[in-house]
């Protein structure tokens, strides 16, 4: 497993370096919940087994009040007001999944990740080297548009899948990160249980992106996103809620504002009457 620090500098972004993640901890850039030494994938258990365990976790959350971490909002009245929140909920698992080939998805994951990780916050980004559906590495100079300096984004690449999806957790149990996210990643129901339990127990936000083109799966997300690219006038993307606990759906056309840092609403096209046009 690999974690690379994004250069900023265009020229110097070839020459990353690469840490292990025990480096990162002993430096304290990510610290391990209470009580865990692991500094390597756990051993597989018996899936019986992790799915009673699973299930008990979900049970006790349940029953006890959800945490709230705060939120943080679009920047865009629209969208905003049609969450129950107003805005994204902090501490909760997301996905974001769009057509195959599209980078849309990643545009907007960077997006949401440069406003929940703020002046200060990091963020974890996680993924396996070869899959369906991956984009290149990210781009320094191009994620600080999205108000992310690559100074502050580290790049974790796993052989397998599911190394990828223990990365994500593993980030998730530690409060020093802001955000935390998968690409390429496909985990089933349980696995998103387990996110969304790490995500809550230290208030860190966990997103999922795909740009693989696959239909929606079952999944323990709070609120599940359609991004595409958009030619009209005004747009850069179409944005649609899908999924939202406690929501309805919607649908929107956007763009993102570089001054601001948030996203701004299409505005609409005005009907106008055609001229009419004189004969010769």
């Amino acid at each position: 497993m690999n974690i690379v620090p994004v250069a900023m500098a265009e020229a110097s972004y070839k020459d990353r370096y690469i840490v292990s993640l025990s480096e990162l901890r002993e430096t304290g850039k990510i610290v391990p919940f209470p009580g865990s030494r692991r500094i390597a994938p756990p051993s597989p258990i018996d899936p019986e087994k992790q799915a009673r365990i699973d299930r008990l976790r979900e049970a006790i959350g349940q029953g006890q009040a959800a945490r709230s971490y705060g939120v943080v909002p679009f920047g865009a009245q629209g969208i905003d007001s049609a969450l129950p929140w107003g805005g994204l909920p902090r501490g909760r698992l997301h996905a974001l999944a769009g057509p195959f080939g599209d980078g849309t998805v990643f545009g907007v994951g960077s997006a949401l990740a440069g406003r929940l990780a703020g002046a200060e916050g990091i963020v974890l980004w996680c993924r396996p080297r070869h899959g369906a559906g991956l984009a290149d590495a990210p781009y320094g100079p191009g994620l600080a548009r999205f108000g992310l300096p690559p100074d502050r984004l580290f790049l974790v690449e796993t052989r397998r899948p599911v190394d990828a999806l223990w990365a994500m957790e593993e980030g998730l149990r530690c409060p020093d990160m802001a955000a935390v996210i998968g690409e390429g990643l496909s985990p089933d129901l349980t696995a998103t249980r387990r996110l969304q339990l790490a995500a809550e127990s230290r208030g860190v936000t966990a997103l999922l992106l795909s740009a693989g083109g696959a239909a929606p799966v079952r999944s323990a997300a709070v609120t599940a996103w359609w991004a595409e690219g958009t030619v009209e006038p005004g747009a850069r993307w179409r944005l649609a809620l899908q999924r939202c606990q406690g929501g309805a759906p919607g649908e929107w056309k956007v763009s993102w504002d570089d001054e601001t840092l948030s996203f701004r609403l299409a505005a609409p096209l005005a009907d106008r009457p055609v001229p009419a046009t004189r004969a010769g």
